[in-house]
């Protein structure tokens, strides 16, 4: 009875995923007037993305065998070129930063040299979040200063691409894990594919730094549910606890994943190791964010102050309700007009419900489909945000610039390369709800076993990652940076799709094959 409705509830959200991405897609390729893509280039550049990868990994499975052989050569050298470019980009790339970027990497700079960060302290009265990725900056900051080193921009691009590649590394490990070295090699081709990538070095702010936690946490999640010995069990429950502290601190949307995990938990593991294991993971959590919140309120900033000053996170709701989502400085200012805090937490969920009400239930459909849009809809993954920040120009800048002479080619790229993503990450939906009596090509598909309790929906946590991300993007304020810490995870789901589609375009193929022939005997017969 417990295997029947799990089932059913997984039918239900695989549904529902696969509906709500088709719906988003064609919604971004043929509505997308937040960035006016060129919708004929665009399609263009996806038809290519999608056939060239897919023929590709076609070409992968011919030649299995020899990845199997020679895939630890494959991956060294591959993250080896990729970090080489990153840095070698990263250099080129420099800027000085501002706004926020400028509050965390100066506020860690001021930190290291004075042992406080004062000139900030207001700008982290109103904006508390980003405490924990100015408080990781500043440790790896603090390392260099030990060894004399001050050039700190430098330091945390280096951080950052450690961190990209670790990342990479993971997400190959995970693919091979969970489906096989073709596929874990597939995998770095969307990386390959995917520009950004190629870029992220200096953009050292919450979202790259961020990225490698969500993967991390669900690859040690992995290792968890193959392991037995109960103290190896709670040594990585232990690490799990950790890399989710850390990604949360930094941002705190890497709980999506800690979500998804518990959910995938209580589908693929018996009750009582999902709920003492969940316990001890959250416990870890709270553990690590008293202690960082404990020592940041005790000797550096005020807690009552911080009381009276921080936004309510209601604001950033209320914000996502206005306009297209996006920031809105007159919401800033309506909600610090308020000097009590209780008031001022009321006042923007009166808010709130007043902009639902008069949105109605069509319009709020309307609304939230073109914030989706404007959250998933761009693949430059808005990192010119910070590097149009006072850099000195060179060739490159008029690629990945709005403003450069290039940048049109560029983003029409880059968007290509995500819809194809988010394209084949709709297909593992697909295979449990249509394939999965029918295609065995992996016994590690989105599919339930034997209904043993164990490991019934082995891939559920990541598609439940990314429809959680895309919820909290639709309730929060719309930004086109604010998933780009789940990419990986994308890439993730992306990998899970292909094999089902390419063998759903090979049925087609015979199809049309069988068509023609039957055409063409019947042509005959009529002569």
């Amino acid at each position: 009875m417990i295997n029947k409705v799990k089932n059913i509830l997984v039918y239900m959200f695989c549904a529902f995923f696969a509906i709500c991405f088709s719906y988003l897609l064609a919604n971004i390729l043929l509505k997308n007037s937040e960035y006016n893509y060129k919708k004929m280039t665009l399609t263009v550049f996806i038809v290519i993305s999608v056939s060239l990868l897919a023929f590709i990994y076609t070409r992968l499975s011919k030649h299995e065998a020899f990845f199997i052989k020679h895939y630890k050569p494959i991956l060294a050298a591959f993250l080896s070129i990729m970090l080489i470019l990153q840095i070698s980009f990263g250099l080129l790339l420099r800027f000085k930063p501002d706004f926020d970027m400028d509050s965390v990497y100066q506020g860690a700079i001021d930190w290291v040299q004075t042992g406080s960060f004062t000139n900030y302290y207001n700008y982290y009265y109103y904006f508390p979040n980003n405490l924990g990725s100015m408080g990781f900056l500043h440790f790896f900051f603090k390392i260099a200063s030990f060894f004399g080193i001050k050039d700190f921009f430098l330091v945390g691009m280096l951080l950052n691409s450690l961190l990209s590649i670790s990342m990479m590394f993971v997400v190959f490990q995970i693919c091979k894990r969970v489906l096989g070295v073709k596929q874990a090699v597939f995998s770095l081709l969307l990386f390959a594919v995917s520009l950004p990538f190629y870029f992220i070095a200096p953009v050292f702010y919450t979202d790259a730094l961020s990225m490698f936690f969500p993967v991390l946490f669900y690859y040690l999640y992995l290792i968890w549910k193959d392991t037995s010995e109960l103290k190896r069990r709670c040594l990585l429950c232990f690490w799990m606890g950790i890399a989710a502290s850390i990604g949360m601190e930094i941002k705190f949307t890497v709980v999506v994943m800690v979500i998804a995990v518990t959910i995938d938990m209580f589908f693929n593991v018996s009750w009582k190791k999902s709920i003492l294991t969940n316990v001890g993971i959250y416990a870890i959590i709270l553990v690590c964010f008293a202690g960082f919140n404990g020592y940041i309120y005790t000797y550096h900033l005020d807690k009552e102050q911080a009381r009276l000053q921080n936004d309510p996170y209601t604001h950033w709701v209320m914000m996502g309700l206005k306009g297209t989502g996006g920031y809105n400085p007159d919401d800033y200012n309506f909600t610090r007009s308020f000097s009590d805090p209780d008031e001022r937490r009321k006042a923007t969920i009166e808010e709130i419900k007043n902009r639902v009400k008069d949105y109605g239930a069509d319009g709020m459909f309307k609304f939230l489909t073109q914030k989706g849009v404007k959250c998933l809809g761009d693949g430059t993954l808005g990192f010119d945000d910070f590097l149009a920040d006072r850099p000195d120009r060179n060739f490159l800048h008029k690629y990945i610039l709005s403003d450069g002479e290039k940048y049109d080619l560029y983003r029409h790229i880059c968007e290509a390369v995500l819809f194809t993503i988010m394209f084949f990450m709709i297909f593992p939906a697909l295979q449990f709800i249509f394939g999965k009596e029918k295609y065995s090509a992996n016994k590690k598909s989105l599919t339930p076993n034997s209904g043993k309790g164990e490991n019934d929906y082995i891939n559920l946590a990541p598609m439940l990652a990314v429809f959680g991300i895309l919820l909290f993007l639709l309730a929060w304020e719309a930004n086109r940076r604010y998933f780009s810490n789940f990419i990986p995870v994308f890439i993730i789901c992306a990998t899970l799709g292909i094999d089902y589609f390419c063998v759903l375009m090979s049925q087609f193929a015979e199809l049309i094959k069988f068509g023609i022939n039957k055409i063409s005997k019947n042509s005959s017969i009529a002569k």
